[in-house]
């Protein structure tokens, strides 16, 4: 089970979605800093991230975010399309932001704990 603090540390960890002439990219920032990209499963999508629409691209970031944040293969697989339908699709085209306290509080509302299901 995860400490208080390290759920704290995680939980300030913000995913980033930059648009431009080159394409897309999340961003994963903690504490302000960027630390990299959130790295593509290639799940769905044989072009990559996307959002603001219901597509393959957006189950992959759905399920990418879902895993990054819970470290859950089965529960990011599990979810995804739900996720995906409820917050990645209304995401804003030019882009957007989402904590990891966010996601893990659409996931409390949706299912009522963070264990799998």
């Amino acid at each position: 089970m995860m400490g208080e603090k390290a759920r704290r540390t995680m939980d300030t960890t913000t995913y980033r979605g930059l648009r431009d002439a080159s394409g897309v990219r999340v961003l994963i920032e903690a504490n302000g800093m960027p630390v990299g990209d959130l790295p593509n499963t290639g799940y769905h999508s044989p072009t990559g991230f996307e959002w603001g629409y219901a597509g393959s691209g957006p189950a992959d970031l759905a399920f990418a975010l879902l895993h990054a944040v819970f470290a859950d293969r089965q529960l990011a697989d599990r979810a995804h399309q739900v996720f995906k339908a409820e917050i990645i699709a209304r995401l804003p085209y030019d882009g957007w932001a989402l904590t990891a306290a966010e996601i893990r509080a659409w996931w409390k509302s949706r299912y009522g704990s963070f264990r799998a299901r």
